[in-house]
This record gives structure tokens, sequence and C-alpha cells, in this order.
């Protein structure tokens, strides 16, 4: 039975040789390169989606509840579940307010 390295050519096997260390520097450069990546300016745009999606998928059941809430739920219901989501962005938007202006 041939070896199957012997039957490579030297610098395929070389390469193979390397490939621990090389998976292993990946590995150890990985957290540098993905906070990085993070604080950049394109990792600042799409960080912010990725987390909401993420997100999304623990809450979807919530989110079905009040889908049917307000198609099928009564006028109080449907009140409540506005009220919610108007306070919600109200807060937000008090919160991007404050983080635009310097304290005093």
């Amino acid at each position: 039975m041939l070896d199957p390295l012997k039957t490579l050519p030297r610098r395929t096997v070389a390469w193979l040789g390397g490939l621990p260390g090389r998976l292993w520097m990946g590995l150890k450069t990985l957290p540098r390169r993905v906070g990085a990546w993070i604080l950049s300016d394109r990792g600042r745009a799409v960080w912010p989606r990725i987390l909401l999606a993420g997100l999304l998928i623990p809450i979807s059941p919530f989110l079905a509840v009040l889908w049917r809430i307000m198609l099928y739920g009564s006028a109080s219901d449907q009140t409540i579940v506005i009220y919610a989501i108007l306070l919600i962005l109200l807060i937000r938007g008090g919160r991007i307010a404050l983080k635009k202006h310097p304290r005093d």
C-alpha cells in the first residue's frame, strides 16, 4: 500500500505539514480581527443588525402573539399594544437625543 503523503508533490506535503500551525495562528488572531472589524465603520453599521436578527429568533413567538392581538383582539388589548410600542419608541428617541447632545 502506498503512503498518500509520499505520492503527493513536496510542495503539497509542506503545505499540509504547515496547516496546523496556520490554523492555530488564525485562531489566535481571530478575537483581535473580529474586534477590529466590530470597531470599524462597516462593523458598526452591520453589528446592530446582526444582534437584532439574533434577538428576533427567541422573541418570535411573542411577536406572533402581538400580531394576533392586533388582528383579532379587542380594542382595549390593541390599545395596550399600541401604547407599549409608542412608549418604547419615545424612550428610544430620548436616548438617541441624549447621546447627540453632550452634558452641560
